[in-house]
This record gives structure tokens, C-alpha cells and sequence, in this order.
């Protein structure tokens, strides 16, 4: 048995691991395929590396178009500044090849929140040209604790702080909170009403100066000059707008109050609008 196991498992298995007679040694092939993918691999990289930092491929002007209220050379010297430094330690920020364009256009924007839309686009091997677009301030947006104003446009979007005005160059508006430019203080539908109260109140010469827009509880205060003093006009803004006009354009044509509305030595203090069939004011 022992002789029987010998032989099957052991000289049988040295004849069969050596070279039969008149055989030949198979040889090992050389992963050629491999190799060539490695060296391609290994050219490629050192090519676009040597390429990224090619002289004639560094960022070395940048031309702004569009601005009409901010500094270009501002934008432009802020654009080199942010590309100092190098990506990974080897690649230059300033090489073209690398210059990533959605977020550099992101970075202008938060630093000049003032730009409605920015875009970067290449112009040349060692230029780029960005076009931006400015938000319209048609009114200033006020904080009513610390009175700091910034401009605001037609969708009621804040955007930059804005100087102090005598009279009435801008409409203010008061209320909600204020954020980092640009912001939306206000609901769209509280500044819609805004406008639309200021034009009907334009038709009946009041010239709205400033809206003050409370949540708790539900009002709307807005000041005019009567007489070149400042005057309110409160309104609940949880009633009809065309209920509070159409009460305000009474109580307007009303003898009482239309005489001394006029008199060029009344001094309007505020008229409220609050109650559904009454009109209560008072003259200084």
C-alpha cells in the first residue's frame, strides 16, 4: 500500500514536472501591451504637466466689460489675485489650460455681489475676457434698527449698500431681514403691493417717501410730505387694498378734512386706514 501511494503521488509527479524528451522549455512573453499602456500613460501626463505651465499659456491680462457702477480694474486685479499660488504645488493657477471658468465666475460674484451674471471666456493664449451684468437699483432696502440702506432692484433683490440719500432720490423700503448680498428681504408679494399703492397713491398727488411693511401685527405704514412735513398713512394690510383706497379717496373729498388738507399751514400727522367704515386721522 505504502509503495502503491509512493509511487502514484510522488514519482509520478516528478516525471511529470520534468521536460519530456525532445521538449522544450516553455519561455515567459513580456507584457508588451502593458508596457506600451504605462509609457503612453507616463507621456501624456508629463506632456499636459510641461503644457500647464508653458509660459505661453499663463493668464496675463483680463479685460472686464459691462460695469458700469463698479471699478474694472478692481474686478481685474481681484481675478490675478485670487490665481496666485499653484494647484497641487505644480500646476499654476494662472495657466489657462487648468483656469476653471464656473468657478472663478462664482468667486467674482460673491466678491462683488453687485453682478447679476458673470461670465469668463478665453480670448486669446494669454487672456480672458469677463462679462458682467449689474443689478438696477430703482429703491434702497433699510434696516429699521441699525438704518443702513442698500440698493434694491425691481424684484426686490438687495445687492449693495448704498449712501445716504436726502429726500426722496430713492423710495425706502423697511422690513424682514437682512443677509449676505445679494438678499431678498421682502416677499414678492408685499413689494408688488408696495408698487402698486405707491402708483395709486401718485394719482391723488401722495408721493410715498417710504413703506414700512409689520408682520405682528399685519400693517403697512407709509410716509409722504404733507406740507414738507412727514406724514403716515397706516394701513391693515389683512383688509382689501381697494377697500383701504377707496376709504382713504373718501375721506379725501370730504369737506372737513379736505380744507385743512390743503390749507398750506396744515401739518398732516397720519391718517389710519385700519377700520373697515371709519377713517381717523389728525393734523398737528
Amino acid at each position: 500500500m505504502y509503495e502503491r501511494n509512493y509511487h502514484t503521488r510522488v514519482l509520478d509527479d516528478e516525471t511529470q514536472s520534468k521536460p519530456q524528451a525532445g521538449g522544450k522549455k516553455r519561455k515567459k512573453i513580456f507584457p508588451w501591451k502593458q508596457a506600451l499602456l504605462v509609457s503612453c500613460c507616463v507621456v501624456l501626463v508629463g506632456g499636459f504637466i510641461t503644457l500647464a505651465k508653458l509660459k505661453q499659456f499663463q493668464l496675463t491680462n483680463v479685460e472686464v466689460v459691462g460695469v458700469e457702477s463698479a471699478d474694472p480694474k478692481d474686478v481685474s486685479e481681484f481675478v490675478m489675485n485670487s490665481l496666485e499660488g499653484r494647484w497641487l504645488y505644480i500646476f499654476p493657477k494662472t495657466s489657462l489650460v487648468l483656469l476653471p471658468d464656473a468657478s472663478l465666475e462664482k468667486t467674482i460674484r460673491r466678491a462683488f455681489p453687485k453682478f447679476s451674471d458673470v461670465s469668463v471666456a478665453r480670448s486669446g493664449r494669454q487672456s480672458i475676457v469677463i462679462e458682467v451684468k449689474e443689478y438696477v437699483g430703482t429703491s434702497v432696502w433699510c434696516d429699521e434698527v441699525t438704518q443702513a440702506c442698500s440698493f434694491m432692484n425691481d424684484d426686490g433683490v438687495v445687492f449693495a449698500p448704498a449712501p445716504f440719500f436726502s429726500g426722496s432720490a430713492y423710495i425706502k423700503f423697511f422690513g424682514g431681514q437682512a443677509g449676505a448680498y445679494p438678499f431678498v428681504p421682502l416677499p414678492v408679494e408685499s413689494l408688488a403691493t408696495m408698487k402698486f399703492l405707491s402708483e395709486r397713491l401718485s394719482a391723488i398727488n401722495i408721493e410715498a417717501s417710504e413703506f414700512y411693511f409689520y408682520t405682528k401685527p399685519e400693517k403697512l405704514v407709509v410716509v409722504f410730505y404733507h406740507n414738507g412735513n412727514p406724514a403716515k398713512i397706516i394701513i391693515d394690510t389683512e383688509i382689501s387694498l381697494d377697500t383701504t383706497l377707496q376709504s382713504l379717496f373718501t375721506a379725501i373729498r370730504t369737506p372737513a378734512f379736505s380744507v385743512k388738507y390743503k390749507s398750506s399751514t396744515a401739518m398732516l400727522e397720519y391718517i389710519d386706514l385700519r377700520l373697515s367704515n371709519k377713517v381717523v386721522y389728525k393734523f398737528k
